[in-house]
């Protein structure tokens, strides 16, 4: 298996592979490579046990700590004033979303089916007495950049009032807010913080201007969070 692609390239961390697939914007066969292969054949039930496993025991390598204690103290807080003021929340995320279900009610409070992000290919079988559904290698959508604010509409209808993002694959989606003919805002993260949690400038050269340009509320995580992370 170690000399079969997407494995080969993984394991020997060239990325050539994925980025000539970028360039040709070949964004399902990513999500197929990466999100599909490693579990194609596996039942839903049996994927989200795995998950579950490996979510109990995996801890940052930096930070020592597991994805309760990750999570971003401010967004919390912002996530339940909107829900106390009877906003609906959701999650639109790049990762994939049969994993974050899992855990988003636990981790953020949005349950299950208020999570939007990118998804693999499913098939129906039966498999002797039992109906089951199981993973395939082939990717089904990839939420990002354009691909959000287009899976937003197509779930919900309509333009949210307000969105969060932190990087390149959120500037169509905070675009496209800040640019509401009605109420709207955007709000960028920009991680500022080397000391409590990182600093950075990767994938956010094409956001940053647009929020500025467009009147977007950029979050300076050095200067404007008084607390990063939840205390342990």
């Amino acid at each position: 298996m170690a000399e079969k692609e997407p494995f080969k390239s993984l394991m020997a961390k060239d990325y050539a592979y994925f980025m000539a697939m970028l360039e040709k914007k070949d964004y399902l066969k990513i999500v197929g490579n990466l999100m599909g292969v490693p579990y194609a054949g596996m039942t839903v039930d049996k994927y989200n046990k795995w998950n579950k496993d490996y979510y109990a025991t995996w801890k940052h390598p930096k930070y020592k700590v597991g994805y309760q204690n990750l999570i971003y103290q401010p967004m919390l807080e912002l996530i339940k004033y909107l829900q106390a003021n009877d906003f609906k929340v959701y999650i639109c995320t790049a990762d994939e979303v049969s994993y974050l279900q899992l855990f988003s009610e636990e981790l953020y409070g949005i349950p299950p089916e208020m999570v939007m992000g990118t998804s693999v290919q499913l098939k129906y079988e039966i498999d002797g007495n039992d109906a089951v559904i199981k993973r395939t290698d082939k990717g089904q959508y990839l939420n990002n950049w354009d691909g959000k604010p287009r899976q937003i509409i197509s779930l919900l209808g309509k333009k949210p009032i307000l969105a969060a993002g932190n990087s390149n694959g959120d500037y169509h989606m905070l675009e496209w807010v800040a640019k509401s003919k009605g109420p709207g805002l955007s709000l960028m993260v920009y991680h500022t913080d080397a000391e409590r949690e990182d600093k950075y400038d990767k994938h956010t050269d094409q956001t940053l201007p647009m929020m500025k340009k467009e009147g977007g509320v950029v979050i300076d995580m050095k200067n404007d969070w008084k607390t990063v992370f939840p205390a342990k």
